[in-house]
């Protein structure tokens, strides 16, 4: 069978060392379990160049360039060998792929691209519907700007628009809610790189004991195919599940119901932290 993943990411050009075992765990390793040998090429233009056989790793038929061999190097643990390249530079930016034979044959592809500078992760609350700015700092300087983006595969009525500052999404769908990374680009260097996340906003609920209440998970009003899952985080990472329902409604609230509830739909979390406060109690003077 054949498999293709294509990823577009961005490395930070001062580090000395990037170990691609970190950055392409899915992409350049070969479990030998699964397969006999796999070739790892890089498309330069139309040419297509094998830079390591695992069969073979320094063959002397291979076409990697002198420059690039001297910061090669090889990291093998649990059966698994994975490849390092040192001293990274704008020209390591490019296309690779991987392909294996042997119990399974297989092809992956994978676009990487180096960037000066890494900006730190910025996180967007917004709602289903509404329109969003994704900010691209540094694009003003007339440098070009390039959008990547990792989607689920779910049809939405979305525009995107690249404005001169960055990416405005109109009627955000849930399809929308995933990772983006804006690139500035001056010619075909990337000069820096802006991540941002969108997320789904949380939301307090307060009660008391007896009442009833019911949350809703408004993404997923949005969607017909799919109804969302709930969960109540236990603590320690852990997750119990409560309910299967467009809303999960508690018709007699007790102490124990307070807590985060996460309301799950394709891979998206809506949160909602429940309180319930105990009946106030009368004093009377009499």
């Amino acid at each position: 069978s054949e498999m293709t993943n294509i990823i577009q990411l961005s490395i930070r050009l001062k580090r000395a060392v990037i170990i691609l075992n970190i950055v392409l765990l899915n992409f350049i390793n070969c479990n030998s379990k699964k397969a006999d040998f796999c070739l790892i090429s890089r498309f330069v233009g139309e040419e297509k160049r094998v830079l390591w056989n695992t069969s073979a790793l320094w063959s002397q038929n291979s076409t990697v360039p002198e420059d690039l061999k001297q910061r090669l190097s090889v990291v093998s643990r649990d059966n698994i060998s994975s490849y390092m390249i040192q001293n990274l530079t704008h020209s390591d930016s490019g296309q690779y792929q991987r392909e294996c034979w042997g119990n399974v044959t297989y092809e992956k592809n994978i676009t990487i691209i180096i960037c000066s500078t890494i900006n730190e992760d910025k996180d967007i609350q917004v709602r289903v519907g509404e329109t969003v700015d994704l900010p691209c700092e540094g694009a003003a300087d007339n440098l070009d700007i390039h959008v990547t983006s990792v989607m689920d595969n779910v049809e939405g009525k979305s525009q995107e628009v690249k404005t001169s500052s960055g990416l405005r999404i109109y009627n955000l769908t849930l399809s929308r809610f995933k990772y983006y990374n804006c690139l500035v680009m001056n010619q075909q260097q990337c000069v820096s790189s802006h991540p941002v996340e969108l997320k789904l906003p949380g939301e307090g609920i307060l009660h008391t004991v007896g009442e009833t209440a019911v949350l809703q998970c408004r993404a997923a009003e949005f969607t017909d195919d799919q109804p969302p899952l709930w969960k109540k985080y236990n603590g320690n990472d852990s997750f119990s599940e409560v309910g299967k329902n467009y809303s999960l409604v508690f018709s007699s609230l007790q102490l124990n119901h307070s807590g985060l509830y996460h309301c799950v739909i394709y891979n998206h979390v809506q949160r909602y932290h429940l309180v319930v406060c105990p009946k106030s109690v009368l004093v009377s003077d009499y």
